[in-house]
């Protein structure tokens, strides 16, 4: 798992040593902080038919909504893209699928394309 973090991480990170910093909010209630969690398949997403939304839908769906890209800046999505594949290995699930690091990238260079910055 230690080379496959090492890997996602140089691969999804141009510029190794920025450091970036995602506040999100402390959920009170979860329907209330984020709402579109609650929303279903691809409604959270632009050029829903794309292969970066199509891989979204696929991977992150498994847990929850996928997220919109306008919630953060690019920075911020490459760096919680690495977190949710860390997560995804590191789950007791035998039914989640691991995204490879192609299909990573390709998550990362839509939620890039639709983010924020």
């Amino acid at each position: 798992m230690t080379l496959r973090f090492l890997a996602v991480v140089l691969a999804l990170t141009p510029l190794v040593g920025k450091a970036v910093r995602i506040d999100h909010p402390k959920p009170t209630d979860a329907t209330s902080q984020r709402p579109w969690m609650r929303s279903v398949g691809d409604a959270n997403l632009p050029e829903a038919v794309s292969r970066g939304a199509r891989l979204a839908v696929t991977y992150c769906g498994q847990c929850h909504a996928p997220p919109p890209p306008g919630l953060h800046s690019s920075d911020e999505w490459r760096w919680m893209i690495v977190r949710m594949d860390m997560r995804a290995w590191s789950s007791d699930r035998s039914s989640l699928r691991i995204a490879d690091t192609d299909e990573l990238e390709d998550i990362a260079r839509y939620y890039d394309a639709y983010s924020d910055d």
